[in-house]
Protein backbone atom coordinates (compact mmCIF):
# COMPACT_ATOMS: atom_id res chain seq x y z
CA UNK A 1 0.00 0.00 0.00
CA UNK A 2 0.83 3.69 -0.02
CA UNK A 3 2.04 5.28 3.37
CA UNK A 4 -1.40 7.13 3.14
CA UNK A 5 -3.32 3.84 3.24
CA UNK A 6 -4.05 3.59 -0.46
CA UNK A 7 -3.89 1.28 -3.28
CA UNK A 8 -3.45 -1.81 -0.97
CA UNK A 9 -2.22 -4.68 -2.88
CA UNK A 10 -0.53 -8.08 -2.52
CA UNK A 11 2.96 -7.98 -2.62
CA UNK A 12 4.43 -8.75 -6.18
CA UNK A 13 7.31 -10.71 -4.74
CA UNK A 14 6.83 -12.78 -1.68
CA UNK A 15 10.36 -13.44 -1.44
CA UNK A 16 11.47 -9.77 -1.33
CA UNK A 17 9.24 -10.02 2.19
CA UNK A 18 12.07 -12.12 3.52
CA UNK A 19 14.83 -9.84 2.31
CA UNK A 20 13.46 -6.40 3.41
CA UNK A 21 12.81 -8.33 7.06
CA UNK A 22 16.34 -9.10 7.40
CA UNK A 23 17.54 -5.69 6.41
CA UNK A 24 15.45 -4.33 8.75
CA UNK A 25 17.78 -5.44 11.85
CA UNK A 26 20.96 -3.64 10.12
CA UNK A 27 22.19 -0.40 10.21
CA UNK A 28 22.04 2.48 7.68
CA UNK A 29 25.86 1.59 7.58
CA UNK A 30 25.68 -1.55 7.59
CA UNK A 31 28.19 -2.30 9.95
CA UNK A 32 26.14 -3.05 12.74
CA UNK A 33 22.92 -5.32 13.28
CA UNK A 34 20.49 -5.69 16.10
CA UNK A 35 19.57 -9.09 17.68
CA UNK A 36 17.31 -10.85 19.87
CA UNK A 37 19.07 -13.57 22.20
CA UNK A 38 18.08 -15.17 25.68
CA UNK A 39 20.25 -13.51 28.82
CA UNK A 40 20.43 -15.69 31.38
CA UNK A 41 21.21 -12.89 33.74
CA UNK A 42 17.86 -11.44 33.05
CA UNK A 43 15.89 -14.32 32.58
CA UNK A 44 14.51 -12.71 29.22
CA UNK A 45 15.19 -12.08 25.78
CA UNK A 46 17.19 -8.98 25.22
CA UNK A 47 18.45 -6.86 22.14
CA UNK A 48 22.22 -7.18 21.20
CA UNK A 49 24.65 -5.35 18.94
CA UNK A 50 26.73 -7.27 16.50
CA UNK A 51 29.46 -5.85 14.50
CA UNK A 52 29.52 -7.14 11.10
CA UNK A 53 32.85 -6.77 10.31
CA UNK A 54 34.23 -8.58 13.42
CA UNK A 55 31.51 -10.32 14.67
CA UNK A 56 32.10 -8.27 17.92
CA UNK A 57 28.80 -8.26 20.24
CA UNK A 58 27.40 -6.72 23.17
CA UNK A 59 24.71 -6.15 25.24
CA UNK A 60 22.00 -3.31 24.30
CA UNK A 61 19.01 -3.18 26.34
CA UNK A 62 17.38 -5.41 28.64
CA UNK A 63 15.61 -6.24 32.12
CA UNK A 64 13.09 -7.99 33.07
CA UNK A 65 10.93 -8.28 30.34
CA UNK A 66 11.44 -9.93 26.63
CA UNK A 67 11.88 -7.46 23.90
CA UNK A 68 11.52 -8.22 20.32
CA UNK A 69 11.21 -7.40 16.95
CA UNK A 70 14.31 -4.81 16.56
CA UNK A 71 14.05 -2.53 13.84
CA UNK A 72 16.78 -0.01 12.71
CA UNK A 73 16.31 3.39 11.68
CA UNK A 74 17.40 4.18 8.21
CA UNK A 75 18.87 7.48 9.20
CA UNK A 76 20.64 6.94 12.30
CA UNK A 77 21.35 5.30 15.74
CA UNK A 78 17.58 4.49 16.46
CA UNK A 79 16.21 0.91 17.14
CA UNK A 80 12.56 0.63 17.34
CA UNK A 81 11.50 -2.93 19.20
CA UNK A 82 8.62 -4.25 21.13
CA UNK A 83 8.35 -5.04 24.71
CA UNK A 84 6.02 -6.07 27.47
CA UNK A 85 7.51 -4.10 30.48
CA UNK A 86 4.59 -1.71 30.25
CA UNK A 87 1.73 -4.38 30.65
CA UNK A 88 1.31 -5.27 27.07
CA UNK A 89 3.40 -5.22 23.92
CA UNK A 90 3.89 -1.92 23.24
CA UNK A 91 6.63 -0.47 21.06
CA UNK A 92 9.80 1.89 22.36
CA UNK A 93 12.37 3.57 20.60
CA UNK A 94 16.40 3.13 21.76
CA UNK A 95 18.82 5.64 21.16
CA UNK A 96 22.16 4.16 21.02
CA UNK A 97 23.70 7.88 20.90
CA UNK A 98 21.84 9.20 23.83
CA UNK A 99 21.11 5.47 25.65
CA UNK A 100 17.76 6.80 26.09
CA UNK A 101 14.43 4.50 25.50
CA UNK A 102 11.03 6.06 24.67
CA UNK A 103 7.61 4.49 24.33
CA UNK A 104 6.31 5.12 21.08
CA UNK A 105 2.93 3.26 21.72
CA UNK A 106 0.40 3.71 24.39
CA UNK A 107 -2.35 1.21 24.37
CA UNK A 108 -4.44 -1.54 26.23
CA UNK A 109 -4.14 -3.46 22.58
CA UNK A 110 -1.20 -4.85 21.26
CA UNK A 111 1.21 -2.70 18.95
CA UNK A 112 3.81 -5.30 17.36
CA UNK A 113 6.06 -5.13 14.31
CA UNK A 114 7.82 -2.11 14.10
CA UNK A 115 9.41 -0.39 10.71
CA UNK A 116 10.84 2.68 9.91
CA UNK A 117 9.81 5.26 7.32
CA UNK A 118 12.80 5.97 5.09
CA UNK A 119 13.18 9.48 6.37
CA UNK A 120 12.65 8.21 10.39
CA UNK A 121 10.56 10.06 10.69
CA UNK A 122 7.20 7.64 11.09
CA UNK A 123 6.91 3.84 12.51
CA UNK A 124 4.35 1.74 10.74
CA UNK A 125 2.91 -1.15 12.83
CA UNK A 126 0.18 -3.40 13.63
CA UNK A 127 -2.49 -3.39 16.41
CA UNK A 128 -5.80 -4.84 17.38
CA UNK A 129 -6.59 -1.35 18.63
CA UNK A 130 -9.49 0.13 17.98
CA UNK A 131 -11.49 -2.29 16.02
CA UNK A 132 -10.23 -5.29 17.42
CA UNK A 133 -8.89 -7.21 14.67
CA UNK A 134 -4.96 -6.38 13.10
CA UNK A 135 -4.64 -3.46 10.90
CA UNK A 136 -1.93 -1.32 10.22
CA UNK A 137 -0.87 2.09 12.24
CA UNK A 138 1.55 4.78 11.37
CA UNK A 139 2.68 6.94 14.46
CA UNK A 140 5.64 9.85 14.70
CA UNK A 141 8.60 8.30 15.84
CA UNK A 142 8.21 10.98 18.83
CA UNK A 143 5.11 8.80 19.73
CA UNK A 144 2.35 11.22 18.33
CA UNK A 145 -0.26 11.20 15.94
CA UNK A 146 -1.16 7.38 16.12
CA UNK A 147 -3.74 6.61 13.25
CA UNK A 148 -5.04 3.68 11.29
CA UNK A 149 -4.11 2.97 7.85
CA UNK A 150 -5.21 -0.20 6.89
CA UNK A 151 -8.77 0.49 8.09
CA UNK A 152 -10.50 -2.74 6.75
CA UNK A 153 -12.42 -5.29 8.40
CA UNK A 154 -9.76 -7.62 7.19
CA UNK A 155 -6.47 -8.49 9.59
CA UNK A 156 -3.34 -6.96 8.13
CA UNK A 157 -0.24 -7.37 10.02
CA UNK A 158 3.56 -7.30 9.59
CA UNK A 159 4.73 -4.62 7.43
CA UNK A 160 7.22 -3.32 6.02
CA UNK A 161 8.15 0.40 5.17
CA UNK A 162 10.54 -0.42 1.92
CA UNK A 163 13.38 1.50 1.64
Amino acid sequence: MNADGTNQRPAPDPGLYDQLVAREACSHTGIQCVYVAWNKDSGSYDLYIRNTADGWTFYATGGRFTEYSPVWSPVDNRIAYVTGEDGNDEIHVWNLDTRRDQRVTSDPQWDKHPTWSPDGQRIAFWSNRATGHKQIWVVSAAGTGARNLSNNNYNDWDPIWVK
